[in-house]
């Protein structure tokens, strides 16, 4: 800040005009300076002078804080003395007072020594200045009253002429820093005063020359001194922090950051209430003004901070702060971290999940808050509560729900089927992707041995579900794993298998999910095996669901051109055609054959195992398959010799050729399938 002030003087020699100068200014701001330290008026009465005037200073950057004094002892009748202080602005913006001004005034005489005009002036100390505070807070609501709520200049009726110079003074420095920087004002307006082509916002006027200004003026400013009576808090807010020079009003301003619009004081000091004496109605009221008022982030920050911050004294106001930070615009209007947003949120769920929950059901709208409340719910949700979050709308319970740790705990699956059947559904193919889901699910699936919702789940997730249940299994209960093993398709696999025909890439999953069992757990040889030769120890299981999921998985490994498929269609293959060769081979099994084995002509169609037999080696032949899997199949006699003859015609003379090659050249010794 500069140490010293520029300073102006003006007055009577052959005209008004300036007298002596400490810097010279531009032609403009020389011009407004000259014509706003004459007599505010025509008519004079000394009685009401001495007067303060204060305005920017066009074309500089410099705030005029003028004082002007008659000069009676002039030939003109009207003459005044006007000593003006060049203020820079950055130190209006700043300033802890303006009252420590006026002591730098100084009255010229006539035949005065003016050169100490042409020299700055140093700084005054800001001092202690409680002791210039406002003792008549009447007069400075009748200002406050005046100059905020109306566009209009603000016309307030004076009897003596230092009647109102400290008030002013007072709400001046209450004022934001943009606001300071364009307040104009005069404490003894004899006529309208202007500042360009703008009128000054506050005139102080003589009583007696009311009738200078414009009749709707004077009737807009009577009205507010008329309602006076009935004061609005915020009205003795300012007031009170005028009086007592308590700074609660003037320092939350000076980090406003607001434009220079006067009319925005009023919703200021109504936020800044709501912010120091929080309820349920102030929040949702200072929320709206916000909103309408100050939507950037930068206005009122700190005060905006405040009015959200908890701890908060009770639930209701609590759930207006929350209320508030779901409205898009408001959240926008903010500039508060998330860890506030987080700790807003932590706060409501503790004293009142369920209104958490339905606030966020009620939202229409996605933000940080939203995101602090979503953690909040899912990171303190007990297990009782996870069906009262199912039935949120989909998108709020699927966030609360993958981000719950209760969800990747055993103990937060103990839950009706509903609950169950509720979060598999909400979640759909995405269940597999929450980590930790799945392996907390496991315990779930062997436990409950709830068939409808383990086929659910299948479903969605396919064989992420058994090799979760698999490494659960490993680790907690290895002697069961051979039972889960068919138990996750017992109790309808043929719609497991039927789900699994429209995903033919899942064959090779099925293939390997059965290889890591039966290497790891059932040591029974190569994992298909593992399959067969758990459908064959279960002795109280059907034959004829038996025969559909052996229908099912060939019909699956023909849909297939993954390699893999070969050991299932040889594994699968002998079952089906035992059961064609008694007649045996209908109903569903056959309606799933009958599309993937191809037609052999009409008459022979009948033959279905021999369309089982030509579907095989036409797989074989034409995509491919390991022969390897051919030689190593444990068929029994009938079966080898069936194939053998079918192997033997014609048409499949450029397969014979391969089987004898690779048979030779691999060194497979037995294979029934090669005549000697």
């Amino acid at each position: 800040m500069p140490e010293y002030l520029h300073q102006l003087l003006h007055g009577y020699e052959g005209g008004h005009r300036l007298l002596a100068a400490s810097t010279t200014l531009p032609p403009l701001a020389d011009q407004v300076a000259v014509e706003l330290s004459d007599l505010s008026g025509s008519a004079i009465d000394p009685s009401l002078l001495p007067y303060l005037t204060g305005y920017p200073l066009p074309s500089t950057d410099y705030y005029a804080l003028a004082f002007t004094w008659t000069a009676d002892e002039m030939p003109r009748p009207g003459s005044v003395w006007t000593h003006t202080l060049l203020i820079p602005q950055a130190q209006v913006a700043t300033a802890r007072s303006f009252i420590q001004m006026l002591g730098l005034f100084v009255r010229p005489s006539l035949g005065h020594d003016l050169d100490s005009y042409k020299r700055p002036v140093p700084m005054p100390s800001v001092g202690d200045t409680a002791a210039s505070g406002l003792a008549d807070i009447a007069k400075a609501i009748r200002i406050l009253a005046s100059l905020y709520q109306q566009a209009r200049p603000a016309i307030v009726p004076a009897n003596t002429p230092d009647e109102f110079l400290y008030p002013v003074l007072h709400v001046w420095r209450q004022q934001w820093a943009s606001l300071r920087q364009r307040f104009t004002f005069c404490t003894a307006a004899f006529a309208p005063r202007r500042l360009l082509d703008e009128d000054f916002w506050l005139q102080i006027v003589p009583e007696r020359s009311l009738h200078n200004w414009p009749h709707a003026d004077v009737q807009a400013s009577l009205r507010d001194d008329s309602q006076l009576a009935s004061t609005e808090p915020w009205l003795m807010e300012a007031a009170e922090d005028l009086a007592q020079l308590t700074d609660h009003v003037s320092q939350s301003a000076l980090s406003a950051n607001l434009p220079a619009d006067r009319l925005l004081f009023r919703p200021f000091v109504q936020v800044l209430i709501s912010a120091e004496r929080r309820s349920d109605a102030s929040v949702a009221e200072a929320v709206d003004l916000c909103v309408r008022y100050f939507p950037k982030p930068e206005e009122i920050a700190s005060v905006k901070q405040r009015l959200v911050a908890p701890p908060f004294t009770t639930s209701d106001e609590a759930i207006a702060v929350a209320t508030g930070l779901l409205r898009r615009q408001f959240l926008t209007s903010l500039d508060v971290s998330g860890d506030l947003l987080g700790r807003v949120a932590t706060d409501l769920v503790e004293r009142q999940s369920d209104v958490a929950m339905q606030l966020l059901n009620d939202s229409r709208s996605d933000g940080a808050f939203v995101a602090a409340l979503v953690g909040a719910i899912a990171q303190s949700l007990p297990p009782a509560d996870v069906m009262a979050v199912t039935k949120l709308q989909q998108q709020w319970a699927a966030r609360i729900l993958k981000t719950a740790p209760i969800l990747r705990k055993e103990s937060g699956w103990r839950q009706s089927h509903d609950v169950l059947a509720r979060v598999v559904n909400l979640f759909g193919p995405d269940l597999g992707t929450i980590p930790g889901v799945l392996t907390a699910l496991a315990p779930v699936v062997v436990e409950r041995q709830d068939s409808s919702l383990v086929h659910m789940i299948y479903g969605h997730v396919g064989n992420r579900l058994p090799m979760a249940v698999a490494d659960w299994l490993r680790v907690k209960q290895p002697s069961v794993v051979g039972e889960f093993a068919w138990g996750v398709l017992e109790s309808d696999p043929a719609q497991v298998m039927e789900r699994l025909a429209r995903r033919p890439a899942q064959i090779k999953l099925i293939a390997e999910f059965l290889d890591r069992l039966s290497v790891d757990r059932l040591n029974l040889g190569p994992g298909i095996r593992a399959l067969e030769a758990l459908i064959r120890s279960l002795g109280d299981f059907p034959s004829d669901r038996r025969l559909v999921l052996n229908a099912e998985m060939f019909a699956a490994a023909l849909e297939t051109e993954d390699p893999v498929a070969a050991k299932i269609a040889v594994a699968t293959f002998e079952p089906l055609h035992t059961a064609g060769m008694r007649d045996g081979l209908g109903g569903h099994p056959w309606s799933r054959l009958s599309p993937v084995v191809a037609s052999i002509g009409m008459f022979w169609d009948w033959d279905r195992c021999e369309r089982l037999r030509r579907a095989l080696l036409d797989a074989f032949s034409e995509r491919g398959w390991p022969l390897a899997e051919l030689f190593n199949a444990k068929w029994q006699a009938p079966t080898v010799e069936a194939v053998r003859a079918t192997l033997r015609e014609r048409h499949y003379g450029t397969l014979r050729v391969k089987i004898t090659r690779a048979y030779r050249e691999g060194g497979f010794v037995g294979s029934r399938l090669i005549d000697s």
